[in-house]
């Protein structure tokens, strides 16, 4: 099993408020999680990031931390 979670800083919206940084790496230890940090997820390249990732890293399970 492979997790991706996929961290959203929303411009300063999200990572003015929550710690983005012990988050990612908090989990950035475990073998099983692959983490993607964008500053827009919601953009266009950033859905394209999260796809090419499920595809490259072999996820079978997604968090999205938005």
């Amino acid at each position: 099993m492979k997790i991706g979670l996929f961290v959203c800083d929303c411009g300063r919206n999200i990572s003015g408020t929550i710690d983005n940084e012990y988050v990612i790496n908090y989990f950035s230890q475990k073998p099983e999680v692959h983490v993607l940090r964008d500053q827009y997820l919601c953009s266009e390249s950033g859905v394209n990031k999260v796809i090419d990732e499920l595809t490259t890293e072999k996820i079978d399970r997604v968090v999205i931390a938005a």
